[in-house]
């Protein structure tokens, strides 16, 4: 698994005119949502390696919808 910045993760998730508000994407880290590690003061999404970003089907549900 790789690590990818927040803002990184959804830049390439979603697209300029889908892209959650930032506040929108830290509820979803507060919610478990997003796997997420925080290094320092950053949060970093856990990314497998086959490039699917989350192994949450509900993050994954709601994404299909928004795109």
């Amino acid at each position: 698994m790789k690590l990818m910045t927040l803002k990184e993760w959804a830049e390439t998730t979603f697209t300029a005119n889908s892209r959650p508000a930032r506040t929108t994407l830290y509820d979803w880290i507060s919610r478990g949502d997003i796997p997420v590690r925080k290094i320092g003061r950053q949060f970093f999404v856990e990314v497998r390696e086959n490039g699917q970003e989350t192994e949450n089907p509900a993050v994954d549900k709601a994404r299909s919808k928004l795109i």
